[in-house]
């Protein structure tokens, strides 16, 4: 769902890059009323192009950690059963 957000957001940074390296407060603000629904689209219809840009990015980063995370976790529990079957 939140690659999917991310696509949609990238559509308004077309041709939009940022001029700061960091992006503003309001982003992290923003990624949390995506968790629901009743304003996310209400948030979403508002962002300027570069809260866009920041969002997409904030977006693709968290599911990335996400991944990395669950990849670690399933990781240890692989060698916490390695260990039983010994």
């Amino acid at each position: 769902m939140l690659n999917g957000i991310a696509a949609f957001v990238d559509t308004n940074t077309y041709n939009t890059l940022p001029s700061a390296d960091e992006p503003a407060d309001d982003i992290e603000i923003l990624f949390d009323k995506l968790e629901y629904p009743e304003i996310a689209t209400q948030a979403l219809s508002q962002v300027t192009p570069i809260q866009a840009f920041w969002l997409a990015r904030h977006i693709r980063q968290h599911v990335e950690m996400g991944r990395q995370v669950m990849g670690e976790e399933i990781e240890r529990e692989l060698q916490v059963r390695m260990l039983f079957r010994s």
